[in-house]
């Protein structure tokens, strides 16, 4: 596997094993009956300790992996397998959101709202845009994705504060949290305003947590019998997680480099001005200043030869005057 995708590789392959862990949890950690925490159970404490490690781990990689500020990426080349991942995860958001019309109807308006925000935000996302582009026209679609996880957002607070235990439902929240903050910062390179260290981290947060919290239902449903209490969110969290592998994958694959001609290449190393800025902006490198003339030594004289005798001054004629005697 090339180095660049090893910082999504450990992102999903935490999520998978925090799937597991979660599904235990969910059935040795709380009362079926009650919605209740078990109390000293190992299972939390083991599902505590491994969120915390892994949120620590993408704070590290991100730091490592993603360029800085100052180094900025260079643009993302869109066949690659961020592309693919970037597609994939936007088609399951529309495909999410038809399946929880589906299942759900039309029964609550917010939640039609919902669905109608994640279709458009997947549509928007297939065909108005790319991941790690600025493109000024288009950066408004970006936006829309930001809404829908923020409603989303609203949405699962509204619904879940009703549990008792506050660990039943807190790793979606802050998946649905690291959602809206990943279509944030993807929103800032469409806007020109790149933030490649916070994007990553945020990109493989998402990955990790919505991985928790979809992959952690699945299992235990299929293995314990765990109640869902939204099925209709599983696909929105498997959507976004595929999302933030493409992203992922975008971000550490720039390396830092900067492509001539490229989106952010826009550092200089000197002061330009008018034309030779404009140009200067459009090659992808700074004009090198032009070197001043350097006067050539004037040729020493050859002793052997006899220096010529300077000719005297040739004295001005004046007129003469006439005396009288």
């Amino acid at each position: 596997m090339q180095k660049k995708g090893l910082a999504p590789a450990a992102a999903a392959i935490l999520g998978l094993i925090g799937g597991f862990l979660r599904a235990r949890e969910l059935h040795f950690g709380f009362d079926a009956s009650l919605e209740l925490a078990v109390a000293h159970s190992s299972s939390v404490l083991i599902m505590r300790i491994f969120a915390v490690g892994a949120i620590i781990a993408m704070i590290l990689i991100a730091r490592v992996s993603a360029p800085s500020k100052k180094e900025e990426p260079a643009p993302y080349a869109p066949s690659g397998t961020g592309d693919i991942l970037w597609t994939a995860g936007s088609f399951l958001l529309v495909i999410a959101s038809v399946t929880d019309f589906m299942l759900t109807g039309t029964e609550a308006l917010s939640r039609v709202v919902l669905m109608l925000l994640g279709a458009f935000a997947g549509l928007c996302m297939l065909f108005k845009v790319r991941t790690m582009e600025r493109d000024t026209d288009n950066a408004f679609f970006s936006l829309v994705g930001i809404a829908w996880a923020c409603y989303w957002l609203i949405l699962t607070y509204r619904d879940r504060t009703v549990t008792p235990a506050a660990e039943a439902y807190a790793y979606e929240m802050l998946a649905v949290a690291s959602s809206a903050m990943m279509f944030y910062y993807i929103a800032g390179f469409g806007f020109g305003s790149p933030r490649p260290r916070q994007t990553l981290f945020f990109s493989l947060t998402t990955v990790v947590l919505c991985l928790i919290s979809g992959i952690g239902v699945i299992v235990g449903w299929n293995a314990y019998r765990v109640r869902i209490v939204d099925i209709g969110y599983m696909g929105y969290f498997i959507s976004c997680a595929i999302i933030g592998l493409g992203n992922a994958f975008a971000v550490t694959s720039s390396g830092g480099r900067r492509a001539k001609g490229g989106l952010l290449d826009r550092q200089v190393n000197l002061p330009l001005v008018g034309k030779e800025a404009v140009n200067s902006a459009a090659s992808g490198r700074a004009a090198e200043p032009e070197k001043a003339a350097v006067p050539e030594p004037a040729p020493k004289p050859d002793p052997a030869e006899k220096p010529e005798p300077a000719e005297k001054p040739e004295t001005s004629q004046l007129p003469e005057i006439a005396t009288e005697n």
